[in-house]
Order: structure tokens, then sequence, then C-alpha cells
């Protein structure tokens, strides 16, 4: 495992005290199984398990958001102790148990932290190219590529924080990620018919592979903005910058041969072609 002691789980855990690694090791595990699962896939975990001189630095990593995981699923059972007739809180003379409100507060700060450092994660493994082949043929990695806005610092740049969204707003990886769905459902539903499947599917993969041209890039600037519309409930906003996407793909259709081949590019440029056709009758000749 990432993080196997109590050694390793003290480094990245300020507030843990003692030597008892038996309160966490059900939590440990199941952290390291869910950054393996969600987040690396299976041959970086092997990679960052190992931590060859090579590889230090993504361990490290690793081990910190594990660490901050297991630690946060641990919390509200640190304190519990079974007894004959149920469970009890543990204390000492000289300690009390700690506020229900300390208690929520500690686990928000650690969660916060842990959403912090999964970001970070991302962002090194994105810079790190001799990681790209192994994360980039992980399942982790299109769970995490399958919409325009890969991260929540992406996200951020295309999204308005207003009074209006606050509450919709992701203020957290988890936030963030809970999001997935609502924007998954508004490319299938909403952009798709707009650019066709076919050049999505373009757009998605070059997006993934960081093999983008800059008349892709180009059209993908609005379509980000509509995306982040849509997850925060801004459909009007949003159709204004699929407005703007299908603007740049009929003015310029030869650069986007993926859209002007589709069934749907087509079909639009053939509608423009149908009006600009018809005559035009002037009252009185």
């Amino acid at each position: 495992m990432i993080v196997g002691n109590i050694t390793t789980l003290k480094k990245h855990v300020s507030t843990i005290v003692g030597d008892n690694f038996d309160l966490f090791n059900s939590h440990v595990s199941n952290a390291n199984q869910w950054l393996k699962n969600n987040f690396i896939g299976d041959d970086l975990y092997k990679l960052a398990d190992e931590g060859t001189s090579t590889d230090k630095e993504l361990k490290t990593f690793c081990e910190r958001i594990v660490s901050l995981r297991a630690y946060e699923t641990a919390i509200p059972f640190i304190d519990l102790v079974q007894t004959d007739s149920g469970f009890a809180v543990a204390s000492s003379d000289s300690l009390a148990p700690a506020s229900s409100s300390r208690v929520k507060a500690l686990t928000e700060a650690t969660k916060k932290e842990q959403d912090t450092a999964i970001e970070e994660l991302l962002a090194y493994l994105e810079k790190t190219n001799r990681y790209h082949d192994k994360w980039k043929e992980s399942h982790c990695f299109t769970l995490l590529t399958d919409t325009y806005l890969h991260t929540l610092e992406e996200f951020e740049r295309y999204a308005s924080f207003t009074v209006g969204t606050a509450d919709r707003y992701p203020k957290s990886r988890r936030d963030y990620a809970a999001l997935n769905g609502t924007m998954r459902d508004a490319i299938f539903s909403q952009i798709e018919p707009v650019i066709s499947p076919e050049l999505n599917d373009e757009l998605l993969n070059g997006l993934r592979q960081k093999n983008m041209n800059n008349a892709n890039r180009k059209l993908l600037e609005p379509i980000r903005f509509a995306l982040a519309c849509f997850a925060l409930g801004l459909y009007d906003k949003a159709n204004e910058y699929l407005r703007k996407a299908l603007s740049i793909l009929k003015a310029n259709p030869e650069l986007y041969p993926t859209w002007r081949d589709s069934a749907i590019g087509s079909a639009e440029l053939n509608r423009d072609k149908q009006e600009n056709d018809k005559p035009i009758f002037f009252a009185g000749l």
C-alpha cells in the first residue's frame, strides 16, 4: 500500500497523535483503493507504491491524498469503543471528547485539504510527460476527461460566480465531481446537436491527447463557456455561447471538415444555401 504505517500517516496529518495504526488500518486500505480506482489507475498506483527515486514525487502526492482520505473517513469512529451494551465514547481524566461542532470543522478542513491535494496531483500528472502513457490509458483518465472542463480550476475560468449561481457553484473538488453527470447530459443533449457527435468526439479526444489545431482551439472557447453555463442552470447564456460556436463553424466550414461532412453540419449548410437561393421579390415590380 502507498500508505501502510502510522509514520507516513502522521507525516501528512498533523492532528494525529499516538502510534496506534490499528485505528486507521481499514480506512487507509479503503483510501488506497479509492485513489487507484478514481484517479490514477493500476499502472501509476504500482509506480507510486514502489516509490523509486524517479517516482518519489508521485508517491508523495499520493501519500498525502490517501492519508487525508483515510483520516476523513476515520474521524467519526476514532473515539468510539464497543461495550457489551453498545457503543461508548472513549475519554480520559485529562481529555474530554470534542464537541460535535469542532469535529465537523475538523472534517470539513480535512476535506478541503484533500480536494486541494487531488487538484495538485492532477496538475502534476498533466505536466509530467513520462506518466502520460500509463495515466491516459487507464479508465480513470477517461472518467476524468469526459467533459470539456477537466478540473475545478478549469471550471472556475469559464463559470461566473454570482449571487444567482452561488447555490449551484462548486466549492470543492467533490462538488465539482458531482456536476459531472449534469455536464455530460448537457454535452449529449445540447452541444452535440449543434456541433455534431463526430466533431464532439474529435474535440474531446483532442483535449485528452493535447492535440488541438488552431481552428478547434478557437471553437472550444464558446463551447467551454456554454458547458459551464449549462452546469449552473444559465440556459439562455449557454445557448448564446452555442450560437457563437455555430457561427464560427458556418463562417469557415472548410476548417471544420468533420462538422461540414456530418449529417448535422451538411443539413445546416444546406438550409443556409436554400435560404440564400430564395428569389427576392420587390413590391410593385
